[in-house]
């Protein structure tokens, strides 16, 4: 029997119809590349190069592309423009913007690209590429890059002054250790170039043989000194620099300058609290304990218009006391007296079963005039059973939020708290003792740590239901078996 079926229309490989012009730009010293894709043209684009910093010239192209495809549609389109993160900074996003245009900053390391290829995720992207992923990203598919957050010229002037004191600290160390070696090369040790009788010192050592020390290198290290003084200088003036602005108050608001509530909390010195000060939370859930857990720190959540979740431990005091107490007798009276939200979670594997049962309640007035934190609106208890073969353990754990009492998700963000500390830290801990870890110059920790991290992955996904530790031990053993985990990275 012969059948006739109506021809479906041809697939396109992307979604184009999305009614924009999209443009990505590759920055460089002398040009900029434009790449675009208009509407109605399906999935071909087309490359423009303009002089690199020419603003008139990119704004030039930018109407000629809304020129064409206002001829193509009979209407204007937007552009919406996306460039990578890098030496450029965000002045070209700012000029953007203040033109009207949508404009976008993307971490070019967030970008996948095709493990046969092979080639550094650092390596500059091509324009198809990152106009492939603008298409995505405005699809709302997830996963797909990192987009920046743009910072304003304030903040990023205001970042400059850590920045600063952060590469001034580093020359400061090469020049103390590039001393130390000439010395040590001479039989001499225990010298200190940071102490401030560091040249009267310098004038009475002797070399390991019993010699003056020879002309030469003594003059070597005097411009050393010189080099390291100036150094110390720098770095006293940018902290003085770093201080004045932490105690800046704003004459436009009630509340406190963040910064300097954050210096003002024991434990957190003027550069963890300028780092702290930076961090964009709005929105967010911040989840915190032990040294974080205190009340300067939930007012400046709350002043950022984030919520918070803190684990409390003995260093609350009557704070936990008192959680812990109306939790105790409420959970014998099965709650009759009190309103609460309850949820139940059990997770089994490695041989045991864990079942977390969450309390919540925001029936908690008396509390929150007793000791008066900032936003708080719920208590928690979580009550972790765990067994094995061999034995049943049972732990309580108390937690105070400025989220309401809604027990399934306090669980999860308290879930997803823990989640960091099991699937990252600690696993790096056990399985490459990254805590006993002395690298500690330059960029070495953070390359280091990426290299561990990407073995984990490889040998999370290497074949075998063994530990990651024996996974390493049959790597070392078996050569064939390595190659299948190197396939992984």
């Amino acid at each position: 029997m012969k059948t006739t079926t109506d021809r479906p229309a041809e697939l396109t490989v992307i979604r184009t119809d999305l009614g924009a012009i999209f443009v990505s730009l590759e920055l460089s010293r002398l040009s900029w590349v434009v790449t675009s894709l208009l509407p109605g043209g399906g999935e071909k684009m087309s490359r423009h190069s303009v002089p690199g910093s020419d603003i008139a010239s990119l704004m030039a192209r930018f109407s000629q592309l809304r020129e064409k495809a206002q001829g193509r549609a009979a209407c204007d389109f937007p552009i919406i423009v996306i460039q990578e993160a890098g030496l450029d900074g965000f002045w070209i996003h700012r000029v953007l913007q203040k033109e009207g245009i949508e404009s976008h900053v993307v971490d070019p390391a967030s970008i996948a690209t095709s493990r046969r290829r092979r080639r550094a995720k650092t390596d500059r992207l091509d324009g198809e590429t990152l106009v492939r992923t603008l298409l995505a990203f405005k699809r709302g598919e997830p996963r797909v890059c990192a987009m920046v957050r743009a910072p304003g010229p304030e903040d990023e002037d205001r970042r400059r002054i850590t920045r600063e004191r952060k590469v001034l600290i580093s020359e400061r160390v090469e020049h103390v250790n590039r001393i130390k070696g000439l010395l040590f090369a001479q039989g001499i040790s225990g010298y200190e170039p940071l102490r401030r009788d560091r040249r009267t010192r310098l004038d009475a050592l002797r070399t390991g043989d019993g010699r003056a020390m020879p002309p030469h290198l003594k003059a070597h290290i005097l411009r050393e000194l010189d080099r390291l003084e100036l150094l110390l200088t720098q770095i006293t003036v940018v902290e003085a620099t770093r201080d004045a602005v932490l105690a800046e108050e704003p004459q436009d608001r009630e509340t406190p300058a963040a910064a300097r509530m954050l210096l003002d909390i024991k434990g957190i010195g003027p550069e963890f609290a300028a780092l702290l000060d930076l961090l964009a939370i709005k929105g967010a859930i911040v989840t915190i304990v032990v040294m974080g857990c205190q009340k300067k720190i939930a007012e400046k959540i709350i002043a950022k218009k984030a919520d918070y979740v803190f684990g409390l431990k003995g260093n609350q005091g009557s704070l936990r006391a008192d959680v812990e107490l109306l939790f105790a007798e409420q959970y014998a009276l099965d709650f009759k007296d009190m309103a609460v939200s309850r949820a139940t979670t059990t997770d089994a594997g490695h041989g045991r079963i864990e079942n977390r049962k969450v309390f919540a309640t925001d029936d908690i007035d008396w509390l929150t005039q007793r000791h008066q934190w900032k936003g708080l609106r719920s208590i928690v208890m979580v009550l972790s059973t765990r067994e094995t073969a061999r034995e049943r353990e049972t732990e309580r754990r108390y937690y105070i939020s400025s989220l309401p009492a809604d027990a399934e998700k306090l669980a999860a963000t308290i879930r997803a708290h823990w989640g960091v500390e099991n699937a990252l830290h600690w696993v790096l801990d056990v399985n490459f003792r990254d805590d006993d870890c002395r690298i500690r110059k330059k960029n070495a920790p953070a390359n280091f740590t990426s290299v561990k991290r990407a073995t984990l992955n490889a040998l999370r996904k290497a074949p075998g239901k063994d530990s990651l530790k024996s996974k390493r031990l049959i790597a070392g053993w078996d050569e064939n078996y390595l190659a299948k985990i190197l396939e992984n990275i």
